[in-house]
């Protein structure tokens, strides 16, 4: 009985707590960098779990740049999506920037 009204609870009240985090349609404007997009709606969402490197950041080879190499491979993935997204927002880093999950 209790599984039913739980979640049936959670929907009239919008917590996410009974009812599991919400996928929401989004679209990305442009990428800053390999784990940092811009959404149409102008929030900056750092991707959860996903550790970049950062721009400026040198590799072995003279003259390249791995941050630049990290934010051209997040536009790649999401070039055939269009940057039609859905997103999962699970909250804050210690410095206050919005975390998510992105999903195509």
């Amino acid at each position: 009985m209790y599984r039913l009204l739980w979640p049936l609870w959670g929907l009239f009240f919008h917590w996410e707590i009974f009812t599991g985090p919400r996928l929401v349609p989004a679209r990305v404007s442009r990428v800053l960098d390999g784990d940092t997009v811009v959404l149409a709606s102008g929030r900056h969402v750092r991707l959860a779990g996903v550790d970049a490197p950062e721009l400026g950041q040198p590799t072995r080879s003279p003259q390249k740049d791995a941050g630049v190499f990290a934010r051209r491979c997040l536009e790649h993935i999401l070039a055939p999506s269009k940057r039609q997204v859905r997103i999962r927002i699970q909250g804050q880093d210690i410095y206050r920037r919005t975390l998510g999950a992105l999903f195509l």
